[in-house]
């Protein structure tokens, strides 16, 4: 088994479709900030403010291209462009917030020193991918961050 290749696509990020009620909420809300803003005479916060805005609206209604992993023997390949050793793996684990989703979120700690690095897996793989990197590095349980909760709620 260590010898095979785990590969799957995913999305680079999960998306949640958005109403144009998502959109005017987030314009009235940047609205009333940039009021504020203005009144406190804090024009850096104001141009922060409408910057912010345009790109949370940009990017909120992004989808997702589709990217490929890979598992070989002794690396992570994301889009066969970026490359991670597996030797340097220190720990992993799976954040499930919703059990009815078709994606699970995988999280590897490929240095001590840098952040966990999160990709998406479909749900089928969790149990072949666990057994593959526990070759490398130890599985933690992994909790939902407070960021990730929020994003949640959002649907941002």
């Amino acid at each position: 088994m260590e010898n095979n290749p785990l590969s799957w696509q995913a999305p680079e990020f999960e998306h949640h479709e958005k109403e144009v009620l998502w959109s005017w909420i987030s314009i009235i809300l940047a609205v009333v900030l940039l009021a504020v803003a203005l009144l406190a005479k804090n024009f850096l916060f104001a141009v922060f403010i409408v910057i912010a805005e345009i790109l949370i609206l940009i990017w909120g209604h992004r989808t997702p291209r589709d990217i490929t992993f890979e598992i070989t023997e002794k690396e992570m390949v994301i889009d066969g462009r970026e490359r991670y050793d597996l030797k340097n793996l220190d720990h992993f684990g799976f954040v499930d917030m919703d059990e009815e989703a078709k994606y699970i979120e995988l999280g590897l700690a490929l240095h001590k020193f840098r952040p966990l690095t999160r990709i998406l897996m479909p749900r089928e793989l969790a149990k072949p991918v666990e057994q593959k990197l526990k070759l490398y590095g130890k599985k933690v349980d992994m909790e939902p961050t407070f960021v990730d909760i929020i994003q949640r709620l959002l649907r941002f």
